[in-house]
């Protein structure tokens, strides 16, 4: 998962170069677009699966990404492109397309010694994204980002998950709920508030670098600023594969033309040609 910012901010900027009857969808269902840009990471938020080797999210992420597609083919097929839950889906597939493209970089680079983890290495990126926009990036409220349609996403984005062991309703949702609240305590934009939000993850018992590296420090580590520059020629790549690579998926799901190879690869990056 690269954090969630930077998938907010690609979800943003690559349906500019959406055909414009996708567009239209998008406008009428925001928030699901957004939080499709989110993906299966939903789940590593929930105290009962997290990032476990069983969790929904953990095996979507192991899985090539025409898993997740043939498992929604039957259900988006019967409805029409301006349905809502073909908005979370287009959005999911930029998670999952931007996922495929950072994560063996950011695999590459990070440091779990020096704190510089795989989700450090995503939460320095984030706030090299915010602060391109003009922000500051300890002071971004990044929970925001998970708009409080609550009532819309229950009616929508179960059904993209319950074919998933241990991804009922109860979970998908708390998944959501849980995601919003770590994002708003991960969030330390004084010394004091740093310390506090150290300890409290301290307590819980997950003092690793990988969880660490949710809080956005007040200070940027060292190695971020000498690997952003691979980390954005990666996002770049997305953008500009994006649009070909939905415009595959759909017509897959739609007129049953073939997925083209790319969605062999797993969430994670590795090529595993599933059958």
């Amino acid at each position: 998962m690269a954090s969630i910012y930077t998938h907010n901010r690609f979800g943003k900027h690559v349906k500019h170069h959406f055909p414009k009857e996708w567009q239209k969808a998008i406008v009428q269902n925001e928030s699901l677009y957004l939080l499709g840009q989110q993906g299966p990471d939903l789940f590593f938020f929930y105290p009962k699966t997290l990032m476990k080797s069983d969790s929904p999210g953990t095996v979507i992420h192991k899985q090539a990404g025409k898993q997740f597609i043939n498992n929604q083919k039957d259900r988006l097929r019967a409805l029409p492109l301006n349905h809502p839950q073909w908005s979370y889906f287009i959005g999911s597939l930029c998670h999952y397309i931007l996922d495929v493209h950072i994560h063996p970089t950011v695999e590459a680079v990070k440091n779990d010694a020096t704190g510089y983890s795989h989700i450090a290495v995503e939460t320095e990126l984030d706030r090299y994204y915010i602060e391109q926009d003009g922000m500051v990036g300890v002071e971004y409220r990044l929970d925001k980002l998970i708009t409080k349609d609550d009532v819309t996403y229950e009616q929508h984005i179960p059904p993209f998950y319950n074919v998933y062991d241990k991804a009922d309703q109860k979970t998908v949702m708390g998944g959501i709920r849980y995601f919003r609240l770590v994002k708003k305590w991960c969030f330390a934009k004084t010394p004091l508030r740093e310390k506090i939000v150290a300890k409290l993850i301290k307590v819980i018992g997950n003092d690793t670098p990988n969880f660490n590296g949710l809080v956005m420090h007040l200070t940027p580590l060292p190695e971020a600023q000498q690997n952003q520059g691979r980390l954005v020629s990666c996002v770049d790549k997305a953008l500009e594969a994006a649009p070909t690579l939905i415009q595959n998926a759909i017509d897959f799901i739609r007129e049953d033309v073939p997925l083209v190879d790319f969605f062999n690869y797993t969430y994670d990056g590795d090529y595993v040609n599933e059958q």
